[in-house]
């Protein structure tokens, strides 16, 4: 039988006068002692963050896959409780759907807990918060991003102290929920169990103190400004239509109808234009049934819903953006992304006082503010810019750079430095 193979020296145990010794014979550099082989670190592992919004697929949210497509120090898990028919999340983005009900059925018990202020009455039933703990805590995640207030109540519960959570909130989340009691009662048991708040209008921020904000932060949405800044600002020849374009939904808060008036009145006073409307919203049978009654003087094109892409090529061929956004049933804009779209086309902006519009249109500079509402202050606006071409184009051209400052990436990079903060305080 052969002996064992010799295996590898014991290692030997270095005292403090030894090492001296080997420090004192090494070599020494004029300057000092050799420098030390620096070794490449491992990359460090990307944080995962679960994103939650209500239903995913929405053409009104752009933004939130922007985001997700931005970021680049996490790793994004979409959560949500419904997926938008014939919509499908991007390849290697991964996509979870809650097992559970986003919120209650709606019964007079129901009506009757808003009323009385209940808490319980504005969030998922205990089956509904189960199935999003189970879904979030399941995904190995090392922090939430809530899109809206009306999901960081269901979030926050759920998970409790085991993970932070980032709530962005918008427009409708804080503005027009918060009319009902039960909901103001959720917000303010919410807030200071957030590691922090990203606003995308200053006047959220303002609508959340008085509910107990913590740590925030003034966070637009805002716009791929490359994208829509590619082609060149806008010119309009002698004698050609003024190009009149609007995007979003066609519905009451986003005010086509009063915008349809308004534009009547540009035919009245002698102005040759057109107006092209991108989106789609419960208000399109009516507007379609207004214009077949009383046809306006110009073209109007109504185009359905696009894409960025699509929107962009639209916007480099017009001439002025128009929204007329409106304060309906307590709701008002919260930021405003097409109108970022189309001040980096490099359009002057044409749009209501209202809500997020405010941080955004700077009047006389990179456009006109109107009153909501204010038909005939509109139209005004809209003859304004189509009978001073200097002017249009002067606005058009600090329209544009005004943008840039609503960059989407950059914005992005802004959220995700929070999202890691609240990572990093928690291991802390």
């Amino acid at each position: 039988m052969s002996a064992p193979a010799p295996g590898p020296p014991a290692p030997r145990r270095e005292t403090n006068a030894a090492r001296q010794r080997e420090t004192n014979a090494a070599p020494q550099r004029e300057n000092g002692p050799a420098p030390r082989r620096k070794t490449n670190p491992a990359p460090k592992p990307k944080k995962r963050i679960g994103v939650v919004l209500t239903e995913l697929g929405l053409t009104s949210e752009v933004w939130a896959m922007r985001q997700i497509e931005g970021f680049e120090a996490v790793e994004p898990v979409l959560f949500g409780w419904s997926l938008r028919e014939g919509w499908s999340p991007p390849a290697g983005l991964e996509t979870h759907l809650f097992d559970g009900p986003f919120a209650r059925a709606v019964t007079p018990r129901l009506r009757l807990g808003w009323r009385l202020g209940l808490t319980a009455s504005v969030l998922s039933p205990p089956g509904g918060r189960e199935a999003m703990r189970r879904a979030l805590l399941a995904a190995d995640l090392d922090g939430v991003l809530a899109h809206f207030a009306w999901n960081a109540m269901r979030v926050v519960p759920a998970v409790g102290d085991r993970l932070p959570v980032v709530c962005q909130v918008h427009g409708r989340d804080v503005s027009k929920f918060l009319e009902n009691r039960a909901y103001r009662r959720a917000l303010r048991r919410t807030l200071p169990r957030l590691a922090h708040v990203a606003a995308v209008g200053s006047a959220q921020i303002e609508r959340l103190r008085p509910y107990g904000l913590g740590a925030h932060s003034l966070i637009p949405c805002g716009a791929p400004f490359d994208a829509f800044a590619a082609a060149p600002i806008p010119q309009r020849a002698a004698g050609e239509p003024l190009r009149l374009v609007s995007v979003g939904r066609l519905s009451a808060e986003k005010g086509v109808m009063q915008t349809l008036e308004a534009f009547r009145r540009l035919g009245a006073a002698g102005i040759e234009a057109e107006w092209s409307l991108a989106g789609d919203g419960e208000l399109a049978g009516a507007l379609d049934a207004a214009l077949a009654a009383d046809p306006p003087p110009g073209a109007v094109h109504r185009l359905g819903p696009l894409d960025g892409a699509q929107v962009a090529r639209l916007l480099a061929g017009c001439h002025v953006f128009v929204q007329h956004s409106r304060t309906v049933a307590g709701w008002n804009e919260g930021f405003g992304v097409s109108i970022a779209e189309g001040g980096a086309a490099g359009l002057p902006l044409v749009a209501s006082a209202s809500g997020g519009i405010l941080d955004q249109v700077r009047d006389g500079e990179n456009g006109l503010l109107h009153a909501e509402d204010d038909v005939a202050a509109q139209a005004e606006a809209m003859i304004r810019l189509a009978r001073d071409e200097p002017l249009r184009r002067r606005m058009g051209a600090r329209a544009r750079e005004v943008a840039r400052g609503f960059d989407a990436a950059a914005l992005t990079a802004r959220l995700e430095a929070r999202l890691l903060d609240a990572v990093g305080a928690r291991a802390a």
